[in-house]
């Protein structure tokens, strides 16, 4: 791509606690005046083109420049259903952007903005890193089934690991899906999308696989000795009740 086709002009979108990354889809519904005058625009003159990018704060209903993160995602609109009041908008995700400059009216959002590439790492770190990932899904997994069992559970969907071992992708496609779909906090997750290395975001997906590994095991132990308190409350209660009622048959009360 030349240095020129990496820079554009184009509508953008303000999301609240949504994180769009490349070669994903998500559906949104967008209310705001400004975003569905995005939306519009971009199916008008751009061809169904704009900018996602997440706001800092969720709460806030009209977003400044500086409450706006700087790294958002070049999508394309697959599909608007007009729906009272909004639009329920199916955006796909292309290549992460950027954002110069933003300017803001009254009507809507628009920035300059680059376009950025994936940076390869070294080869060989790739497929340890991928080899770890597929350990780690597979050891999840396993605790999972265990922990299902003894009545505790991973918070994380079968389906999603079934995913992963099921499918043989790309590693960039591979960082992206999972960093859409694993439950991570936003800014988790924009962390991930600002990260340009396919390496350090693999990496970055390792320790978040093993962290909620971590939690998981945690959650476990403090659901056990609750259950056990409970347990044991409900012995004493058990035999002081036991202990009443042989006394009433015995006419000590």
């Amino acid at each position: 791509m030349q240095e020129e086709s990496k820079r554009m002009n184009i509508p953008v979108v303000a999301t609240r606690g949504i994180v769009l990354f490349p070669n994903q889809e998500i559906l949104i519904e967008v209310g705001r005046p400004k975003s569905i005058n995005a939306i519009e625009e971009a199916e008008k003159f751009f061809n169904g083109h704009v900018v996602l990018v997440s706001q800092k704060d969720v709460l806030v209903d009209d977003p400044l420049v500086d409450e706006l993160y700087e790294v958002g995602t070049l999508v394309h609109i697959k599909s608007v259903k007009q729906k009272q009041g909004f639009l329920r908008v199916t955006f796909s995700g292309l290549q992460r952007a950027k954002i110069d400059t933003l300017n803001e009216d009254s009507q809507m959002l628009f920035a300059s903005v680059t376009l950025l590439e994936d940076e390869m790492g070294d080869k060989d770190e790739e497929e340890a890193l991928i080899r770890s990932i597929n350990r780690e899904i597979k050891n999840a997994m396993s605790f999972d089934r265990a922990s299902r069992a003894g009545g505790q559970s991973v918070n994380i969907p079968r389906e999603f690991w079934d995913n992963f071992l099921l499918q043989s992708m790309a590693p960039t496609k591979l960082a992206d899906q999972f960093a859409q779909h694993f439950p991570l906090p936003l800014e988790s997750k924009q962390t991930l999308l600002e990260t340009l290395n396919v390496n350090t975001r693999i990496e970055i997906i390792l320790s978040e696989i093993q962290r909620e590994k971590t939690l998981s095991d945690i959650e476990s132990d403090i659901n056990e000795r609750v259950k056990g308190r409970v347990e044991e409350n409900q012995r004493e209660y058990y035999l002081r009740e036991k202990m009443r009622a042989i006394r009433e048959e015995l006419g000590d009360v």
